[in-house]
Parts: C-alpha cells; structure tokens; sequence
C-alpha cells in the first residue's frame, strides 16, 4: 500500500527542523497502520512566497516500500504550484529480481527478431567458422565459449538491429517553445529561491516578481497549445476516424 499527498504536518521524522500536532498525530496514525515513511532528504516540497516546508508525504507498507527507488523533490521542475513534483519509481519484481535482471541486460543484449536477415546471420556464422581450429585441452575449451559468445552477438548485429531502450515520448501538444518557457521558468524560481535564503528583501521582491511572470507564461502557453491541438484532433476526427486520434486511443490502451 502507498499514501501520498499534502498531509500539512510537521515532523522531524521526514525532516522538518520543527514537529507539530499534526506531525505528532500523523506519527501516531502511521504507526497504527504499519506505515513507514518513504521521503529522504531535507529539500522542502512545498514553497511559498512566506516560507518553504516538507507537508507532501509519502508512506507505504514495509514490502512496498523496499521496491520504491529514487524518492526525490524535482527542484529543476517546474509545477506551476507551491507544491513541487515529487519523483520514484515502483517496481512490482523484487530489487533483487531486478538487480539480476539488470546485470543480464548488460551482459547479455537483445535483438529484434522479426527483422532477422537469416541469410546473412548463416553467412556471417559460416565465414567466422571457416578460419578456428578444433579445440584441443581445456584450457582452450573456456577460450571457445568466450569466442562463441562474441561470435554470435558478431552475427547477430550483422543480421538483426538490437532492440533499444523504451524513450518516452513527449506529450502530444509538447513544443521547444513551451521546452524553453518551463527552463526559463525553472531559472526564475533558483535565483527567487536564492534571494529568499540571502534574506534580501529587495532581491526577494524583484525575484519574486520575474518568477511569478515566468510561471504564468508557461502556463498560458501549455493552456493555448493544448487547446489548439485539441481542436487539430477534432478536425483531424471529422476527416478521418481511423487516423490520428484513433491511433492515440489504441497506443494509450496498450500502454
């Protein structure tokens, strides 16, 4: 079981400097249900123009939370909220599973199959079998499965390309424009975030005012390019059912 969210308390056990009665019932109501909290580190994940704090938890069940990685506060992320993205991964296979499995993706690559060129994987296998000589002790026997092996993956990539990791695809109505607007974003709210810990007042307002110019005009132009590409599938809809916006139905389900 995983629970997350804004639970607004405050406890050194996720590494506020102060504890609250929230953060002392929120404890409480944890340990009752066998909780253990999932958060590390002292970055703050909630940040306001007053102050900054560490209000959006996550907890989950001990077998749970041994297959959560990665916990982390995306600073460099921009949310368009005082709440900042919180980042991890779950995995249903066991991390030692998993950790096997990654050690054989390394040593062992995969290829894709259906493209295999099966004339040129019997001629490349032949002609790397024309020039060795029988193998005569034992010595020479370890030597042969390592030539083996570099034989096959030799012919394999000859005669099939390798299968490439998944990258994942940038949201449909993604721009470079809206790419830049979120960096310039990001930048804004690391120099307001510096002048917020100077003490400055001066260098806080005038941080504060580019940050909050910079947020509101990513947020307008994710709001006007979604809603041109909404109405791109919807004229790409009336002209042809089967194109564009079915293909996007049909991927999102296979995902």
């Amino acid at each position: 079981m995983v629970v997350a969210g804004d639970f607004n308390a405050k406890s050194a056990l996720w590494g506020s400097p102060v504890t609250d009665r929230r953060g002392r019932i929120l404890e409480t109501w944890a340990a009752g249900l066998d909780l253990v909290i999932v958060n590390s580190g002292q970055v703050q994940t909630c940040v306001r123009r007053q102050g900054g704090s560490i209000i959006d938890l996550t907890w989950a069940s001990p077998p749970v939370a041994r297959r959560i990685e990665g916990w982390r506060v995306a600073e460099e992320t921009e949310s368009l909220s005082d709440h900042l993205f919180i980042e991890m991964s779950l995995s249903v296979i066991p991390p030692e599973v998993q950790a096997r499995r990654r050690v054989a993706e390394s040593r062992f690559p995969r290829w894709a199959l259906k493209k295999i060129n099966t004339d040129l994987i019997r001629a490349a296998m032949s002609v790397s079998l024309w020039a060795e000589d029988p193998v005569s002790s034992s010595e020479e026997v370890d030597e042969a499965a390592g030539w083996i092996g570099d034989l096959m993956a030799a012919a394999c990539d000859a005669a099939m390309p390798r299968i490439k990791p998944m990258v994942r695809k940038a949201a449909y109505w993604w721009t470079e424009e809206i790419a830049e607007l979120r960096r310039s974003s990001v930048r804004a709210r690391r120099r307001w975030l510096r002048a917020r810990r100077s003490q400055d007042q001066r260098r806080m307002d005038e941080t504060g005012v580019e940050y909050r110019s910079a947020k509101r005009l990513y947020s307008w132009a994710i709001k006007q390019a979604k809603d041109k590409s909404w109405q791109e599938l919807l004229k790409a809809l009336d002209e042809d059912p089967w194109g564009r916006p079915y293909r996007m139905v049909l991927n999102k389900l296979r995902t």
